[in-house]
């Protein structure tokens, strides 16, 4: 699954706060069934 989710630059160190929550729903699935995120900058 794939989404594209973008935020103001200003801001952007707070994208994988909306990124995660729309690649998990795309792939089917809810925040509660992932057990760990590794978030990279």
């Amino acid at each position: 699954s794939f989404v594209a989710v973008g935020v103001d630059p200003a801001v952007m160190g707070i994208g994988p706060a909306f990124a995660i929550p729309a690649a998990v729903k795309a792939a089917g699935l809810e925040i509660s069934d992932i057990d760990l995120f590794e978030i990279n900058e």
